[in-house]
């Protein structure tokens, strides 16, 4: 059940992501600031992101702007239409000069416990069922990981050079209207709440990349390894895995819940058997140190913790709060890539966790990507 909650999680994550869309959109308050610029060098640098498929505007559909130069075709992205000057769609029907459309008949195309429990299970496979449920969420995540990597790598986040008289859809909240960069003025741009420019032609041609930017929604994996948190104590490493969202209200700090796991086999010979570390966590990151491409900082986390093991006699279960802090890096990828370093030690519950003050001490070096 549990496995099979991930997978419809993960599937509703990959279908947001979409790929990568022909549109650039253009924030309100880039909007703003061209309409505030001389018409004639108002395309040499205009700050775009690229779209996605999934959450791009349908240029197909927004109604015929003002006439442009011959020269100039807009291209239908969805259905491979295009308009030309003088108001004509091909598309299986067309627009004409008087306003008429002509379709030919067609249509417009689990937590630990604050003060451990103690609890023993009684199943002998109680760990072995805990690696396999861990080993399938962390390969899901994985995937989700690798795409939203793969996405927003590729996914142009800057400034680019687009002709003056580039054509510009303005979304506004009583609808959409098409006019040359060149003749927005500040009125359109206080009502619009941004604009996309499709690709015509590659004639957006990118410049460069912005800086990373942190500041909104996040998602993090990282893998590595950690010691396991066994009966007899601390021992071998093992593998381990977190993934977690948040979001940074400012550049430097943010705040994430996640979870992380270790998986291994102990090799003492007092505590021989499969081990499953599992924990659930709110995080808190601040990075301030920032040279060129380089971010550090610090993370500090808060949680509850679980350790199970399988023993020849029973599976051994205890679980209570832990608390985690160490070092973080970040080498910036893109705009919105990073790849993260990690590097701390974590205070987690001691068999059999009925003491709060019985701490087993695991240090733990991860290594992944950060997606804002």
């Amino acid at each position: 059940m549990v496995v099979k909650t991930l997978y419809v999680g993960i599937g509703w994550i990959f279908s947001l992501s979409g790929c990568l869309s022909n549109n650039y959109e253009v924030s309100h308050a880039a909007l703003v600031r061209l309409a505030q610029t001389p018409p004639a060098v108002r395309g040499e640098h205009v700050r775009v992101l690229q779209q996605t498929t999934q959450h791009a505007d349908d240029v197909s559909d927004a109604p015929v702007g003002p006439r442009y130069s011959e020269s100039v075709v807009i291209v239908d992205v969805h259905g491979g239409g295009h308009y030309h000057d003088g108001g004509h769609y091909h598309d299986g029907g067309h627009y004409h000069d008087g306003g008429h459309y002509h379709d030919g008949g067609g249509e417009h195309g689990g937590h630990g416990h604050a003060h451990g429990s103690g609890k023993e299970g009684a199943e002998s496979d109680g760990a072995s069922s805990a690696v396999a449920a861990g080993i399938a969420a962390v390969a899901v995540a994985g995937a989700v990981g690798v795409s939203a990597a793969a996405v927003e790598g590729s996914r142009f986040d800057g400034w680019a050079k687009v002709p003056a008289d580039e054509p510009l859809l303005l979304v506004r909240p009583d609808g959409t209207r098409w006019l040359p960069l060149s003749e927005l003025t500040e009125r359109d741009a206080t009502w619009s709440a941004h604009g996309v420019m499709p690709n015509l032609g590659n004639q957006v041609v990118r410049l460069d990349r912005a800086p990373l930017e942190r500041q909104g929604f996040s998602y993090e994996l990282e893998l590595g390894a950690a010691r396991l948190n066994t009966v007899s104590g601390v021992r071998d490493f093992g593998f381990g895995s977190r993934m977690a969202f948040g979001y940074f209200p400012t550049q430097t700090a943010g705040i994430l819940l996640g979870g992380q796991l270790a998986l291994g086999h102990s090799s003492d010979a007092a505590s021989d058997g499969s081990v499953f570390n599992g924990r659930l966590f709110a995080e808190f990151e601040y990075l301030p140190i920032h040279t060129e491409r380089f971010h550090a900082g610090f993370y500090a986390e808060l949680g509850g913790a679980q350790g199970i093991q399988d023993l020849p006699d029973r599976t051994h279960s205890w679980s209570g709060w832990y608390g985690a802090a160490g070092f973080l890096a970040q080498i910036d990828w893109t705009t919105r890539l990073a790849l993260n370093l990690r590097a701390g030690v974590a205070a987690l519950p001691g068999y059999p966790g009925r003491d709060d003050l019985d701490r087993a001490y695991v240090p733990e070096l991860t290594l992944g990507i950060a997606v804002y």
